[in-house]
């Protein structure tokens, strides 16, 4: 058991979180080299005794066993101490598992220790059976039952056959030898094949050599030969069985669950296989005593840990948000509670919690209640992937004038979910929600400062680019996205994650300072590096709002951003050699490559966009005027500069992308090129023509508006808006013609003038929201069984601010008295 616990479970949380998966291939193989070794030294040593007086063997073989246990509880006891994540009774492994979540929600109803245990034993035995590595751990397991080794059988056989006793001792040797070589070999074959083929290369060679073995054991007649042939094909299947062997281990560990110590069941499959499933449950603590919802003494966690220890032991969200855990709503859908353990959240905030406190114990809907539960705290629980307060400079000394200031103050990596970068757009929408908590919350002020600061860095750094790595001062690893794109202006790899301009990632960065300045009435963001990128932006503006030929001579005027990607997918790409179609002169709109969705737009006018930025650029020149007066002469001249760019892109939206459709009268295109060609559909994505009103772009009884409504809602003026026998909505190209996005649906419910509208567009999420959180897509016949992204942190935070918008301006659609609340006041 102390072997099974040591090279099973706590190899996995002395690894870490994972981040370097070569770490643990080394530490497996590392102990694997030390027991090997152990088995060559210790037969070599006691038969050298032996040849002396088997009575001095026996002997040392006792002294050696006695000495051998106070040794091993020591070196036990010295790992214990230093790895402090050691200490936490059901300790997480470090990657999350497939398999279902067993229940760790107290119950109503006490129960006997062996009725406990009964259920412990049981749910071990479904989890076995049911775990997505159920295959390659049985399959080792079942190959440990062979006699093909030099145990007793073997060598009984040999003796008999005529080998002496010297003889075997050499082969033994030499066996152990070629097994030891698979230490060094495993590690180097798992990292440049992958594990899962080097264990499929590894079966391949064990059967190949058993099976010339045993087909030479049965040929051959003389019995010195075939024995021979024997030894042969076993030393040669041990090189393969030691690799598989690590292979097993290492996916079975990286798949190990929360709660990994009352699982270590899942290990110990590599060896003895389901047997382990029943001993499993008396050395773990009663599933229903442990609350993983509230971290708190129940846990029996050692007060003098750090819980920053923890960390390396936290599940992936994406995995661990597929599936359901307890305490689960008490309405008719029984919606699961999704957020992880305290200790595992990636950032904390009182003020949040406050408010779910506030709005859930007021919800009328226990299933809405879930789900706002879960999703209002999304992002902060789980995508704040690294922030610092300030306090300390992160900057790299540099004398280049263009860097002076680059990463100082508080800084902010928010990434979009299941991703592991930060898109502008995503990362403004995700914190949105907070914003109102701000003021009086300093955690989330600073929290909000620091990504306001790093997204100013980002568009420093490349301005046409919407996605973003995690900032050097992190060291977190970059992810690349295994895409061949050629794009100008040309962008530095371990920097962006992807390089598609949309205008409204640069209206977002200007959004999240506008909602920060108007929530806390701080500007603290007003940096040198805050000016350089709002200076860097506006280039950007001036020079996509040129046309495609020059006005004047009508030659063509190569645009500045080219984007090319090779693609089966044609809105992954710009057509025409990446420069997309053709695009009007003058007409006072700014180019986007392309959309929200991140899809290419067809018509480069993309008029959300641009009423985003004209929104934006509006209320960063009323900013400015306010923070630094009309004295300043130089930032009185930027306010009026941004104010007048914001009025011409107005005028230029009503003066060429208000068109005259034939069923609903006067509406918004969705894109125009200036030429007269326009588009009529809608996108689920934010800004969106459906989210006009809420970008602050018009209000949401405006005529045109209301028109542009009917049509974007209805299958008749809108080839996106999909309805099925589940779910209907608005989807867009990025996805399918099957799926609807839920978030679609919220935007609609927060600009309707209609309760029973507003009701059921939060009834429809609510259906498709069978796993407690908001997915990015369902298919529209059969709902949530094809979703897309189980974690898409967005839509959970578009869903907690619709619930927010619901509850301070209609609040009898959810709460059981018709008072309203609003976040940062309470009710």
């Amino acid at each position: 058991m102390t072997t099974l616990a040591v090279e099973r479970d706590w190899v996995v949380v002395i690894a870490g979180s994972g981040t370097n998966e070569s770490t643990l291939h080394v530490l497996n193989s590392q102990m694997r080299r030390i027991d090997l070794l152990c088995k060559l030294i210790g037969p070599l040593a006691i038969s050298l005794l032996d040849g002396l007086s088997t009575r001095i063997a026996i002997l040392a073989t006792l002294g050696l066993s006695v000495v051998s246990v106070g040794v091993e509880y020591l070196a036990i006891a010295q790992v214990y101490h230093r790895v402090p994540a050691l200490h936490f009774p059901g300790n997480e492994g470090s990657r999350e598992s497939a398999e279902p979540q067993v229940s760790t929600m107290a119950t109503d109803q006490p129960q006997s220790n062996s009725e406990a245990r009964t259920r412990r034993n049981s749910s071990n035995f479904i989890l076995y059976f049911r775990h997505r590595d159920i295959l390659p751990s049985m399959a080792l397991s079942v190959l440990y039952l062979t006699v093909l080794s030099f145990a007793g059988q073997m060598v009984t056989y040999l003796l008999s056959v005529g080998y002496s006793s010297t003889q075997i001792g050499i082969i033994r040797t030499f066996s152990v030898a070629v097994e030891i070589s698979a230490t060094w070999l495993g590690p180097i074959l798992m990292m440049r094949v992958g594990v899962i083929r080097a264990g499929l290369w590894s079966t391949s060679w064990q059967i190949f050599c058993i099976a010339t073995a045993v087909t030479l054991f049965l040929v051959v007649r003389q019995p010195f030969i075939a024995a021979s042939g024997l030894i042969a094909g076993v030393i040669g299947s041990r090189l393969g069985l030691w690799v598989f062997d690590l292979c097993v281990q290492t996916i079975v560990q990286e798949a190990i669950a929360s709660r990994a110590m009352r699982l270590s069941c899942v290990n110990n499959w590599l060896l003895l296989g389901l047997g382990f499933a029943i001993l499993e449950g008396s050395a773990a603590p009663p599933a229903e005593d442990i609350d993983l919802a509230q971290p708190g003494p129940a846990h029996d966690v050692p007060q003098d840990i750090n819980p920053e220890t923890f960390v390396g032991a936290c599940p992936e969200y994406a995995q661990y948000a597929s599936h359901k855990h307890r305490p689960y709503s008490e309405g008719p859908l029984a919606l699961p509670f999704q957020r992880p353990h305290a200790y595992c959240r990636t950032f904390s905030s009182p003020a949040v919690d406050r408010v779910i406190k506030e709005v859930t114990s007021r919800m009328r809907d226990p299933d809405l209640a879930r789900i706002f539960e879960n999703a209002f705290p999304n992002t902060v629980d789980t995508t704040v992937r690294w922030h610092v307060d300030g306090v300390n400079t992160h900057a790299s000394k540099t004398k280049l004038v263009r860097d002076l200031g680059k990463w100082e103050g508080a800084q902010s990596f928010i990434v979009t979910g299941d991703i592991n970068a930060e898109w502008l757009r995503d990362s403004t929408n995700q914190l949105a929600q907070y914003q109102a908590l701000a003021k009086t919350s300093p955690e989330l002020s600073n929290l909000i400062l620091g990504a306001i600061n790093t997204q100013a860095e980002f568009v420093i750094e490349s301005p046409y680019c919407n996605a973003f790595q995690p900032p050097s001062p992190s060291r977190l690893k970059p992810t690349h996205m295994g895409t061949d794109d050629i794009v100008h202006p040309v962008y530095e790899p371990s920097i962006v994650f992807e390089c598609k301009y949309e205008i409204d990632s640069l209206a977002a960065f200007l959004s999240l300072s506008n909602q920060y300045y108007k929530s806390t009435g701080s500007s603290a963001f007003l940096t040198k590096r805050w000016y350089l990128a709002l200076e860097t932006l506006l280039a950007v503006l001036d020079r996509q709002a040129q046309g495609t030929f020059d006005a004047d001579s009508k030659k063509f005027v190569p645009n500045e951003y080219k984007f090319t990607r090779h693609a089966w997918t044609g809105t992954e790409t710009l057509n025409l050699n990446g420069i997309g179609n053709p695009l009007a002169h003058g007409t006072g709109l700014i180019r986007s490559a392309f959309r929200p969705s991140d899809d290419a737009t067809i018509f480069g006018f993309f008029i959300p966009g641009n009423a985003m930025m004209a929104v934006e650029l509006k209320r960063t020149s009323q900013l400015l005027e306010s923070v630094l007066g009309s004295n300043n002469e130089r930032m009185t001249s930027i306010s009026q500069a941004l104010l007048q760019r914001s009025e011409t892109i107005s005028r230029a939206i009503y003066d060429h992308a208000v068109i005259e459709h034939p069923t609903f009268g006067k509406v918004f295109a969705f894109e125009v090129d200036g030429y007269g060609s326009h588009l009529f559909m809608d996108d689920a994505n934010i800004p969106s023509l459906l989210s006009l009103p809420l970008l602050g772009f018009l209000d949401p009884s405006d005529e045109i508006y209301q028109n542009t409504r009917r049509m974007i809602l209805s299958s008749q003026g809108n080839p996106y808006f999909l309805s099925g026998s589940a779910f209907k909505g608005i989807g867009g190209p990025h996805i399918g013609l099957r799926n609807a996005w839920p978030m679609s649906v919220l935007v609609q419910a927060m600009t309707s003038q209609d309760e029973e509208e507003i009701k059921w567009c939060l009834e429809s999420v609510k259906n498709v929201s069978l796993m407690g959180l908001v997915n990015e897509s369902v298919d529209v016949d059969s709902g949530w069984e094809d979703m897309t992204r189980s974690w898409f942190a967005w839509a959970n935070s578009v869903f907690a601010q619709t619930i927010l918008w619901v509850a301070e301006t209609r609040p009898g659609i959810i709460f059981t008295e018709d008072r309203p609340y609003k976040v940062g006041e309470g009710s």
